[in-house]
């Protein structure tokens, strides 16, 4: 790649690099022919398989990725990790996961199938990814990008900020639509569920962009509360920038009760999310969102693990949600598990910054660059809460989508979930044009919203 190349020639000595300058000039930075789409999938993943067979090679074929995906629920596990066997598995565990075995080695199961490597983005993502390879940067000290086609920024990264720029803006629809209900469940503890309609809007995803240079939205995000009666007609907007130091995230609310739309002050890091019974804070939302510049990260390179993957199970068990919230865990039964390859991230807090959580981990899987596991440390540098995000492949989108995120905090031994239902027949209603700036005006968010 371009980039590459040129910091070799910044290296060579200079009587030589006259002839690989010649080189450079006399090819299209385009042209030049890229690993992605042959020894490295269209993301940047690694196509091949691993030498035991248990990761298999990367399914380059749609229609065999779709049929695939199509009979998931006829799988059967090849086995399951439990509070009796795990230490006979922990090579491919996180201690997020070997935590919650020893904190419910009596309930807590992981069904482990083999696994399967579906994800794929379209045509026009992966041209627009090629081009990032070589055109991409990094700006304002890895807090935000620069000079970005609309694919994947880093599909070969260099660097622990890139890895998870690429979990930031990770390919999840140019605009989605759908129904999720969350609850929080404590110990011995009646519960309730609330149901929210999700409309999402990623900007930065409209195929036709020129390369962005400056500062734009990346990403609308309009919820509205649907029950309990008590907080229904609730709703929220929020203006997410694709650099948050040159334009901080922007919230909105509409309070029912008062019925008038409020300006919030900014909502990010670690302010708590009610919802969740302060489980789960705003930062956490897809397991890591927004500035990473609290924080210094680290990039530990890649290991093979047990992930949520393939979850298509989970997602039609939702459709009785209240049956899956079991004391402590979700139901481990509809759960399906998989090893794969992940970027493995570790955050440390900066001396001169703040956060409820000092330490943090992150595993990336590496086809989608979606976090699916996290790990938050307190004060003490003690494992406080592990995040699970269940994921599943999507023809339709086409590509990986969460279906369900759960929060478990391990000093109270409860855990807050968020998942995606069934509603009137759908799942997720997803759209290849952008809804028009004003749907996601501030100013009309009350007209969005029914009692």
């Amino acid at each position: 790649m371009i980039r590459k190349i040129t910091v070799l020639y910044k290296m060579i000595p200079k009587a030589h690099s006259s002839c690989l300058l010649a080189l450079l000039l006399s090819v299209s930075s385009y042209t030049i022919s890229s690993p992605l789409g042959t020894s490295l999938t269209p993301t940047g993943a690694n196509a091949n398989g691993s030498s035991d067979g248990k990761i298999p090679a990367w399914i380059s074929s749609k229609e065999e990725a779709d049929k695939r995906q199509q009979t998931l629920e006829q799988d059967v596990p090849l086995f399951t990790i439990n509070g009796s066997n795990y230490k006979e598995h922990q090579q491919h565990l996180t201690q997020g996961q070997i935590a919650l075995f020893e904190q419910y080695p009596s309930t807590f199961e992981m069904p482990i199938y083999q696994s399967k490597r579906l994800h794929r983005i379209p045509e026009w993502l992966k041209e627009a990814t090629i081009k990032n390879d070589t055109d991409a940067k990094l700006i304002d000290d890895g807090n935000g990008i620069t000079n970005v086609w609309p694919g994947i920024p880093f599909p070969t990264p260099d660097t622990a900020l890139e890895v998870l720029w690429n979990h930031l803006i990770a390919w999840r629809s140019i605009s989605a639509k759908g129904t999720f209900v969350e609850a929080t469940i404590h110990p011995e503890q009646p519960f309730y569920v609330i149901k929210t309609n999700v409309e999402i809007a990623m900007p930065y995803y409209q195929p036709d962009r020129a390369a962005v240079t400056d500062n734009i939205i990346l990403t609308y995000y309009l919820t509205r509360i649907l029950s309990p009666s008590r907080i229904a007609g609730g709703a929220t907007l929020v203006h997410d920038s694709m650099n948050p130091k040159m334009g901080q995230r922007q919230s909105w609310i509409y309070n029912v009760s008062q019925r008038r739309v409020r300006r919030l002050p900014f909502l990010g890091y670690d302010t708590p999310n009610m919802n969740s019974d302060d489980i789960r804070v705003v930062d956490e939302v897809n397991l890591f969102n927004g500035s990473p510049d609290r924080y210094n990260w680290e990039l530990k390179g890649k290991k093979n693990v047990y992930i949520p993957y393939n979850s298509k199970v989970l997602a039609q068990s939702t459709k009785d949600f209240e049956s899956l919230l079991t004391p402590h865990h979700l139901k481990t039964e509809p759960t399906r598990y998989e090893l794969h390859r992940v970027w493995e991230l570790e955050a440390t807090i900066k001396q001169d910054q703040h956060h409820i959580y000092t330490q943090r981990k992150l595993y990336l899987d590496e086809d989608s660059w979606i976090a699916l596991i996290a790990e938050q440390y307190d004060h003490t540098d003690s494992l406080w809460r592990v995040s699970i995000s269940h994921s599943q492949y999507m023809p339709e989108l086409p590509g990986v989508m969460k279906v369900a995120d759960v929060f478990h905090d391990l000093h109270s031994k409860s855990y807050f979930v968020q998942s995606l239902i069934e509603d009137n027949g759908r799942w997720i209603e997803f759209s290849n044009t952008l809804p028009d700036k004003s749907h996601f005006n501030p100013v009309g968010l009350r007209r969005h919203t029914t009692r």
